[in-house]
């Protein structure tokens, strides 16, 4: 029998609840941005879309199915693992092509660092695969993957530090332009929500990321659980305003700016 204690258990459904909520909000927005996409057949939609349905619920859901990260090697489910790392793979990638076609279309340095930034995730997440797939079956999942895992959260706290930098820099510009009425208050605005969406995915990426390198675990704990849960929802909401906003929304800008004139 085992010997797991209330807190233990509390612990654990804790966990169990808050990346739950974080799957939901990206299941959520995600899906309802590539529903968008179809329709409209743009770029930015699609992008998001994939990124944050690659990342939240075929990723997370798959690695918490899996076992990734709690479970010796040899028990993790390595298909659950691989179609996680697929997940992340592609999710990550959009990510880099979004910002790279919003903010920096044909610029040469933009292009070099986004494939760069792509291949790096195509071999860490293949690397992750294999030395899961061929370590010792009692050696734990944890162990075999860390400097991969490493390697994977630098990838997307880069990927959000250059959005939110890009989505902050254009939002700037934007400001002084609505002033003399060059750009709709709404276009500002989406600019605006795209850094707080990317500039808090940032945040969570570098807290996660000292956290891996102080030796903590990451999946299936509650402190990184409950920053991901929180994260998730702030940047799943900002998405959906900046993309999907309701008239509501849209109404109250307006007058806000108005007010404001």
């Amino acid at each position: 029998m085992g010997s797991e204690g209330p807190g233990t258990m509390s612990t654990e459904l804790a966990t169990g609840v808050a990346i739950g909520v974080m799957v939901l909000a990206n299941a959520v927005v995600g899906l309802s941005l590539l529903r968008t996409a179809m329709r409209t057949r743009r770029a930015p939609e699609l992008l998001i879309g994939l990124g944050l349905t690659g990342m939240g619920p075929v990723s997370q859901a798959l690695t918490v199915f899996a076992g990734t990260g709690r479970l010796p090697a040899g028990e993790v489910d390595h298909v659950l693992h691989g179609l996680a790392a697929l997940g992340t793979t592609i999710g990550m990638s959009c990510v880099y092509a979004f910002v790279l076609l919003v903010f920096r279309p044909g610029v040469a340095w933009a292009r070099a660092l986004t494939a760069a930034a792509i291949a790096t995730l195509i071999v860490s997440n293949t690397g992750s695969v294999y030395s899961l797939t061929t370590a010792p079956p009692e050696m734990h999942s944890r162990e075999v993957l860390a400097s991969w895992g490493v390697v994977i959260l630098v990838l997307f706290t880069l990927a959000f530090g250059w959005a939110g930098f890009e989505s902050g820099r254009y939002w700037l510009s934007a400001r002084k332009r609505m002033r003399l009425g060059l750009i709709d208050a709404a276009v500002t605005n989406r600019f605006l929500l795209w850094a707080v969406a990317s500039g808090s995915a940032f945040l969570l990426g570098l807290c996660l990321t000292l956290l891996q390198l102080d030796g903590q675990q990451i999946t299936g704990n509650l402190v990184p659980s409950l920053l991901t849960m929180v994260v998730s929802i702030v940047t799943g909401g900002a998405m959906y305003l900046a993309f999907l906003p309701p008239r509501s929304y849209l109404a109250w800008i307006e007058r806000r700016t108005g007010a404001r004139a």
